[in-house]
């Protein structure tokens, strides 16, 4: 009996995974990807969230602090639409606006001078000191491309990213990709008493010119505060710490939410409850954090999270499997 509980619960989830899937434009390799996912679930490796265990989170959850690249946002739309908007135009961008950006240039040459300092080192492109503007700015262009192609989370990186995507909302040439499961889960949350919180490595004007541009209009008024990579780095406890202390809630009553098992480990190890997402798009977990993800419950996405009362009248769009 137990067994055919178990090959029910994982039909459902493999439909409901498909189902995003296709919705999402997977291409058969994704789907392939999604089919090692629900058997490593069915093998034990993977845990999906049950009514229970949301109930129970329910009754002790104040805040809810997210992740966005994986987690409110398609991947795809952060590798293939964001991140290559700004690495064709960092040249324009930093020769036009050079004499104004002196001290992220600042920060950016002191982060590749510790980069090649570091054990193993990092090679990062140096960035002269002297030399001419040209000189100067080919330097800087070199060490953005570099740490954009790595996906580091390098701080005026992503000062300089999000400064390049304001221009591209502003003209209507990036327009926002939102799970469609996000702004309801958002309005339903705040409208349960609990404060909804952004952290991302993005900063935080890049994220809510995300949270503002998409075609279901501006989220922002649903979003109670954001925090970047200045409040620290995501895989460490102390930024956990940092946020919970900031937003004024006791750790144990906050719920993280994320698809990287390292910063979920990180917000469990600072006290809060962390859970991974499964959107149909994101990246299976390595062998290596499969024993770590598997002690963390998971969700398909946000409709299952703090659902609407079953005795209050139900408004909001249902969700189809």
């Amino acid at each position: 009996m137990e067994n055919a509980k178990s090959w029910e619960a994982t039909r459902h989830l493999l439909s409901a995974l498909t189902s995003r899937c296709f919705a999402a434009g997977c291409d058969r390799q994704s789907q392939m990807a999604l089919n090692a996912r629900v058997a490593a679930m069915a093998e034990g490796l993977l845990k999906e969230v049950t009514p229970a265990q949301v109930a129970s989170l329910a009754a002790g959850t104040r805040a809810v602090v997210t992740d966005i690249e994986g987690t409110t946002t398609p991947i795809p739309f952060v590798s293939t639409v964001l991140f290559p908007y700004s690495d064709a135009r960092f040249e324009e961008y930093v020769r036009k606006h050079y004499s104004s950006l002196s001290a992220i240039i600042t920060t950016l040459r002191a982060q590749a001078v510790a980069d090649r300092a570091a054990n193993p080192p990092v090679a990062a492109p140096p960035i002269r000191e002297e030399g001419t503007d040209a000189e100067i700015i080919a330097d800087v262009v070199a060490n953005l491309l570099y740490n954009s192609k790595a996906n580091r989370k390098v701080t005026p990186l992503k000062e300089l990213q999000g400064m390049i995507w304001k221009e591209g909302y502003a003209s209507g040439a990036l327009v926002s990709q939102i799970y469609e499961d996000v702004p309801r889960a958002f309005r339903r949350w705040k409208a349960q008493g609990r404060r909804v919180y952004i952290y991302s490595s993005g900063s935080v004007a890049a994220q809510k010119l995300l949270f503002s541009g998409g075609s279901e209009g501006s989220l922002l008024g649903s979003i109670d505060g954001h925090f970047d990579t200045t409040t620290g780095h995501k895989q460490e406890v102390a930024s956990y710490a940092a946020i919970a202390k900031e937003i004024g809630e006791k750790p144990a009553d906050v719920l993280f939410l994320t698809d990287i098992v390292g910063e979920a480990v990180a917000a469990r190890s600072a006290g809060m409850t962390a859970m991974l997402l499964l959107r149909p798009d994101n990246n299976l977990f390595s062998p290596d954090d499969q024993p770590a993800a598997a002690s963390f419950l998971q969700l398909l996405d946000f409709d299952d999270l703090f659902p609407v009362d079953n005795s209050e009248p139900e408004t909001k769009k249902q969700r189809t499997v």
